[in-house]
């Protein structure tokens, strides 16, 4: 894992991931809605992935390049 570089906007960002999973229907070919568990990790994930850089640019693709291994769900926007 990288050092933080800025905290800066890091609850926002996990407040975003949480408010992404709870609102979004499984995206592997069910429609069941994302258990707790799936939506604490995402959150932690992309703000994980915030505070290792200044700003926000970057991040939606980062994230998407982490869900090869992810535990949630691929969804395109």
């Amino acid at each position: 894992m990288d050092k933080p570089t800025s905290s800066v906007g890091a609850g926002d960002t996990f407040i975003a991931g949480m408010l992404f999973g709870l609102t979004t229907a499984g995206g592997d070919g069910d429609d069941a809605a994302w258990d707790a568990h799936r939506c604490v990790r995402f959150a932690v994930d992309l703000a994980t992935l915030k505070v290792q850089r200044e700003g926000f640019a970057g991040l939606g693709v980062d994230i998407e390049s982490c869900t090869q291994e992810a535990p949630w769900p691929v969804t395109t926007m």
